[in-house]
């Protein structure tokens, strides 16, 4: 297995039938299925379920001896869900994410990982307020000198590389956003504490006209790294499709 590799699927959720979502959570075990049943909106469970669909049966893509129902998971010291595997496995890190529609999961070994997805259409009341609270002042400058109708774009531009970066070392609410600080053209981010910036690698995507995702990998030499991404369906999911060898 390529250490050097990361890949993600994305689901749009809309065209799932009420069959299907059925099916979909005989594919998750008691735990997601108490957790999906918990939401109060059937869009927020639906997503939540793709999303954790996604994530199992990408892992068997990777490791086809293991069935997708047959994966387990722990938390780590933040809350952060960890892949449970055998002695001899590799360490598998996933990370997920679900929005409007849209749920997403990437996929790597041994390295930390986050993946954010946004939705366009989800629109705060002040993107620029929002900035001023949680971001880098560089970051409120880039949104502040951003014309009016691209400001939500410049917005959650950087939203989804901050959370994903947040995601991937696994600290959530304990990691201040306005610690460190990114650039959207090109990509970069500036750290006021001691991580490293050459030790990161960020990816941003479209995966639909209304979404925006972004993908943060800790690696030694992130120019190394293979990074594959793809939509998959229901049919793919069903059908077998969707689980090969990288």
């Amino acid at each position: 297995m390529h250490k050097d590799r990361a890949e993600i699927w994305w689901m749009e959720v809309a065209a799932i039938t009420d069959d299907q979502w059925q099916r979909m959570e005989t594919w998750l075990d008691q735990a997601e299925r108490d957790r999906a049943g918990r939401f109060k909106f059937a869009s927020d469970r639906h997503t939540y379920v793709a999303a954790h669909v996604l994530g199992r049966f990408l892992l068997s893509s990777w490791q086809s001896q293991v069935m997708p129902v047959e994966w387990r998971f722990s938390l780590g010291d933040h809350g952060k869900p960890e892949v449970v595997v055998a002695e001899a496995m590799p360490r598998y890190r996933l990370n997920l994410s679900h929005t409007g529609g849209l749920a997403a999961a990437a996929l790597t070994i041994d390295h930390p990982i986050g993946i954010d997805v946004e939705w366009l259409d989800r629109r705060p009341p002040d993107c620029l307020a929002l900035a001023e609270r949680f971001f880098a002042a560089s970051e409120c400058d880039l949104v502040r000198q951003t014309a009016p109708d691209q400001r939500m774009l410049t917005f959650l531009g950087l939203w989804t590389l901050k959370e994903a970066y947040v995601k991937a070392i696994g600290k959530g609410l304990a990691q201040p956003l306005d610690a460190f600080a990114f650039t959207l053209d090109p990509v970069a981010i500036r750290f006021d504490g001691d991580d490293d910036p050459g030790r990161w690698l960020f990816r941003r995507f479209s995966p639909t006209p209304r979404h925006l995702m972004a993908l943060a990998l800790g690696h030694d030499q992130p120019a190394q790294v293979e990074v594959t991404a793809r939509p998959v369906t229901f049919a793919q999911l069903a059908g077998g499709g969707a689980i090969r060898s990288p």
